[in-house]
């Protein structure tokens, strides 16, 4: 699909927005489309369709939301298929994830450091994609986003984003409050404190994925779990096996069998760290996957030493562009400073370390060179939209709670659906979260102001 670069010259130059669609299977239940986001920022909405679409045939919720709506994904600007913008490739990743300590050390030094790396990927970014980069703030997807539905042919938007997708589905409500049907924020972002908080968002991040970690390591630690690592001691065991591969990254060579081509992977444990921030979204669900993953690597093996992370030139350029941070050096050393106190595991790493996932944009976007001119700034009432359903999940490790709480009082007409539970995101998590979306999405029915679910899979029994 077509859209202009820039929509202050909307008959300039075009970029295209990949899409795909999944036809309602029931023509005679058919509402319209609904349009998915999975967030990041740097999400696939392309891979979030087929993967959802794909589980109708098992899961009845599912079934009924593709019975009801053609389900489209769609890439936004700068992301995977659409128009994809490149700062550092995946090896220059590497090399400076590689470069990076858990422990950063004596602040003069990983200060430096933190402000070299950001300075470098700025202008990374600013060289490879100086047409694009300015036009790729969520202002720009939501206005995208816009000419997608009426590509498509509905009349209002019908709408799932998760995470940072969240912010997408607001900055949408605001913009076209009139053409918006149902808006599904799952995850979601604290606007205000996303747009204008710069260290104020990314501290309790650090703060909520510490506590995450904890709560892992408190299961992995009970003797009733029988967990495959530490020996009773995961937290101790898992800071050991990081400071370790921090003096000794471990290379690990692999060969696809299907291919014959070899990759080579090289972890330290500042990758290890990533991998635990990252696995934790799972909830506890996920808790035996990971301590048998971390056993893995304690041994030299596993998946955590076949891995990458990242690159993240969408997710940091669109944050970038969206953000306010200080320009002041001055500025930067105080708030990286905030950012690592909150959390004594995490943060230290991700304040001072190389641009990658949210908490780590500090120096790098202090140091943005390129025009914000996509970067929405409120008002983020939503005034004239029906009503949005906003949902958070009370131990969240990526995103707080209390955002959602927030969202959801910011909104003039946001309906709150708490869940108790230790991941990211609740749909296809929590069945009773799911059953509301589902509801709500087909027939625009709200549940009643304060509904709780309390159903979080449980933390998968031991091997026989």
């Amino acid at each position: 699909m077509p859209v202009p670069i820039d929509y202050r010259r909307p008959e300039g130059r075009s970029i295209g927005i990949a899409m795909v669609r999944h036809p309602a299977t029931d023509p005679v239940k058919r509402i319209g489309s609904l349009f998915l986001n999975p967030g990041g920022p740097g999400g696939s909405g392309l891979n979030m369709a087929v993967s959802i679409a794909g589980r109708a045939a098992s899961d009845p919720l599912v079934a009924r939301l593709a019975e009801s709506f053609d389900i489209i994904g769609f890439d936004p600007r700068g992301v995977g298929e659409s128009a994809p913008i490149e700062c550092w490739d995946a090896a220059e990743t590497d090399r400076r994830f590689v470069a990076a300590d858990a422990t950063p050390g004596p602040e003069t030094a990983a200060f430096a450091r933190a402000v070299r790396d950001g300075r470098d990927f700025a202008a990374a970014c600013a060289a490879k994609n100086d047409e694009l980069l300015p036009f790729i703030g969520t202002e720009y997807v939501a206005r995208d986003l816009d000419r997608l539905r009426v590509a498509v042919g509905d009349s209002k938007l019908t709408y799932f984003g998760a995470s940072y997708g969240t912010y997408i589905g607001t900055v949408y409500a605001n913009l076209f409050p009139q053409r918006s049907r149902a808006l599904v924020l799952d995850g979601a972002y604290d606007p205000v404190r996303y747009t204008t908080g710069a260290y104020a968002q990314d501290a309790p991040q650090n703060t909520a994925v510490d506590r995450a970690a904890d709560r892992f390591f408190a299961w992995c630690a009970d003797p009733a779990a029988q967990c495959p690592f530490g020996a009773g001691d995961p937290a101790a065991a898992f800071d050991r096996l990081v400071a370790r591969l921090d003096r000794e990254p471990v290379t690990r060579t692999v060969t696809n069998p299907q291919t014959g081509s070899v990759t080579t992977y090289v972890t330290d444990g500042y990758l290890l760290l990533y991998q635990l921030m990252l696995k934790l979204n799972g909830g506890r669900a996920a808790y035996r996957t990971i301590a048998g993953s971390l056993a893995q690597a304690d041994q030299g093996g596993g998946p955590y030493l076949e891995s990458r992370v990242g690159p993240y030139s969408a997710n940091v350029a669109v944050e970038c562009n969206d953000r306010w941070f200080p320009r002041s050096l001055d500025d930067l050393r105080r708030g990286l400073r905030t950012v690592a106190a909150a959390s004594g595991r995490f943060g230290p790493a991700l304040a001072y370390g190389p641009p990658g996932y949210d908490q780590s944009h500090g120096a790098v976007c202090t140091q943005w060179t390129a025009p914000r001119l996509s970067r929405f700034t409120g008002s983020f009432t939503a005034a004239g939209a029906p009503p949005i359903l906003v949902a958070g999940n009370t131990g969240d490790p990526d995103v707080p709670y209390q955002d959602a709480v927030a969202l959801a009082a910011t909104l003039d007409s946001g309906h709150l659906l708490t869940y108790r539970a230790n991941r990211h995101v609740a749909f296809l998590s929590s069945r009773c979260a799911s059953a509301v979306m589902v509801d709500y999405l087909i027939g625009t029915a709200l549940p009643s102001d304060g509904v709780v679910c309390d159903d979080e899979p449980a933390t998968p029994a031991p091997a026989a």
